[in-house]
């Protein structure tokens, strides 16, 4: 197969031990170019920072930014590369006009790419907060390099085993109040859905009645942190993160498990809200595929 037609995002997405043999070579993978990406990620087979810390140089290369043009570049969401052209994020961000990619502080990024288009899932809008879901399509494709590379989506519905650590990163609000100026991560572990329909279950009969009026249903992954005395808070998304990752390892490579969506506050004692990324697979795997 020419190299020119493989895709790009299963190039430089997947490492050597992923494949069983290989057609190329470049710096980074040893790679079998014959299948597109996120059918890789769907016949896979799977063996904001509150009381977070710095992340060391490289370690999210698929985490992106996203935001608007005004007055310079006011970036306001995160979000993960999932192809040469789409970034996956929450639809409650609502819009984007630009993202950057490869970003190593606050203001630079390897690469500064134009939003062609918003794609929000069909299903959020109105006061329920279901479906907080949206492909991000650039205006033209993303240079793959050390800095800048796809995740998988993660594409089955099981909540992963509570001992599995995950992992969340983005440059949001800190237990400081203020916005990082660098990316942060920190390690959360699944609430399994029952547990977490029942941490919700007083909040939606008051005050998250509007949001959420049937709960906390399986299109929704929850995740905690540890608690962290020092700042007498769990260790947490918050603003300014919304939309990217909620990450979990996969044979030595991480998959994307869920999208940053919301919950009570940030860093407080019920467990933060998550995009189930897996319930939408196959709207990404279309959506991306018509364009």
């Amino acid at each position: 197969m020419k190299e020119e037609e493989c895709d790009q995002a299963f190039v430089n997405g997947l490492p050597f031990d992923a494949h069983d043999s290989n057609c190329r070579q470049n710096p980074f993978t040893h790679v079998l170019c014959c299948e597109p990406f996120l059918n890789y990620c769907k016949n896979k087979v799977h063996p904001h920072i509150i009381g977070g810390e710095e992340a060391p140089p490289d370690s999210f290369p698929h985490l992106a930014r996203i935001g608007n043009k005004d007055d310079g570049i006011r970036w306001k969401c995160s979000s993960s590369i999932i192809s040469d052209q789409f970034l996956l994020t929450a639809a409650h961000c609502l819009s984007a006009d630009v993202a950057g990619l490869g970003c190593t502080s606050a203001k630079e990024c390897n690469q500064v790419i134009d939003v062609e288009k918003f794609i929000k899932h069909p299903r959020y809008g109105g006061r329920k907060k279901y479906n907080d879901i949206a492909l991000v399509r650039l205006k033209k494709k993303i240079t793959f390099n050390s800095h800048v590379r796809p995740i998988c989506p993660y594409n089955k519905m099981d909540d992963l085993d509570e001992r599995v650590t995950m992992t969340i990163a983005g440059w949001g609000d800190t237990e400081t109040g203020s916005p990082s100026p660098t990316l942060r991560f920190a390690h959360l572990e699944t609430v399994p859905l029952i547990s977490c329909n029942a941490s919700y279950a007083p909040l939606v009969q008051t005050v998250l009645r509007t949001k959420f009026p049937e709960g906390i249903t399986n299109t929704i992954y929850c995740a905690q942190g540890s608690f962290v005395e020092e700042i007498f808070s769990y260790k947490d998304a918050c603003q300014g993160d919304s939309g990217g990752l909620l990450q979990a390892p996969s044979d030595n490579y991480p998959v994307l498990v869920g999208v940053i969506s919301t919950g009570m506050g940030c860093g407080g004692s019920n467990p933060g809200i998550y995009t189930r990324v897996a319930a939408y697979f196959d709207w990404i795997k279309k959506t991306v595929g018509e364009f």
